[in-house]
């Protein structure tokens, strides 16, 4: 019988501010993820609804980098193990953030690569 469930697949990234400090992130979000950074924008006040804010975003890809965060070799002020959290996403490098938000993002949805064949371009001569 097949296994359901198989490890997460993971990058080692390095991050821009520093070759010296890494991330491990899976490479592609779950279904839990995906919720759990959905909900912290329901967290967020709504003024207008239908309507993402800054701040809803800023949640949502806060939560979903911490989520598919599987290590990294930061530390807090005091040189012990930094915890993955969204509130210490917030306090990292401005670059780095970026750069984490960004890598997170790309992870959502990936599609295998037999899908991805299935969404090729058309070739020219149709």
């Amino acid at each position: 019988m097949p296994t359901y469930l198989q490890p997460s697949e993971t990058d080692l990234l390095t991050l821009p501010s520093s070759p010296e400090f890494t991330v491990r992130m899976k490479r592609k979000a779950t279904y839990g993820d995906q919720l759990e950074a959905q909900s912290a924008m329901l967290k967020v006040d709504q003024t207008i609804a239908g309507t993402v804010t800054r701040a809803e975003w800023a949640a949502y890809i806060r939560t979903l980098a911490a989520r598919l965060i599987t290590e990294w070799n930061l530390s807090d002020e005091l040189g012990g193990p930094l915890p993955i959290t969204p509130e210490n996403i917030d306090r990292l490098n401005p670059q780095d953030g970026e750069f984490l938000a960004m890598e997170a993002n790309k992870r959502l949805n990936v599609r295998s690569e037999s899908d991805e064949r299935n969404f090729a371009k058309p070739s020219s001569d149709s």
